[in-house]
């Protein structure tokens, strides 16, 4: 998904035979001296490549950076009274590390972008959709409420703890833990994450203990 976005990107900034110049607009800060050509070529290449330096290469949904930035745009959004409010599930591919070891990176890549497919299919256009770290994955549902979310989420649940990938012509079922966090008007983006990641923690700890058992 990103190398295809990386292609598209470059093809469209390609100089070619039909189009063998750089056309710049003519700023007044440029024509005046307070800027440089400099300039306006450094503003021009971080506008174009910046969606892409947020998103996650192996998966192609918003890396850690974009979602922050995202999540505190639509936090915002509730505290001007734009939105009700939003819900943070996060999620942890338990057995990503063992997928790794046992069958190779291209394994693990390919129980990554499953995920990230999976996700994507679980989002309205308003929602967003994140890997923030190896492991972790997160869904932010914009303008709702736990209790209008909480059917959504339950039948979410079943639906991605029944995928699964096929190696060596083995099946290999992925393994979810889940983590929640609502927010609402007065919330602080910072604080809402570190609340989902503290119950992610809490579910993780929690399963481990079963398993123990």
């Amino acid at each position: 998904m990103a190398s295809d976005l990386i292609q598209n990107e470059h093809a469209r900034h390609a100089v070619g035979p039909a189009n063998n110049r750089l056309e710049l607009t003519r700023e007044q800060a440029f024509l005046d001296g307070r800027h440089d050509i400099f300039d306006i070529l450094a503003r021009h290449t971080v506008a174009d490549i910046a969606p892409l330096i947020e998103r996650d290469a192996v998966s192609g949904l918003l890396n850690r950076a974009g979602f922050v930035r995202a999540l505190k745009r639509e936090i915002a959004r509730t505290n001007r009274g734009h939105s009700v409010g939003g819900l943070l599930v996060m999620f942890s591919l338990e057995n990503l590390d063992k997928i790794r070891e046992r069958y190779g990176e291209k394994a693990a890549e390919r129980a990554v972008k499953l995920i990230a497919q999976a996700l994507e299919n679980e989002i309205r256009d308003m929602d967003l959709a994140a890997r923030t770290q190896d492991d972790e994955f997160i869904l932010l549902f914009t303008d709702t409420t736990m209790s209008q979310a909480l059917s959504r989420l339950q039948n979410m649940a079943l639906r991605l703890n029944r995928l699964s990938l096929i190696c060596n012509d083995e099946e290999i079922r992925l393994s979810l833990s889940l983590g929640l966090k609502s927010y609402k008007k007065g919330a602080q983006a910072d604080a809402v994450f570190e609340d989902a990641s503290a119950d992610l923690k809490r579910n993780r700890h929690h399963a481990a203990e079963v398993r123990r058992a």
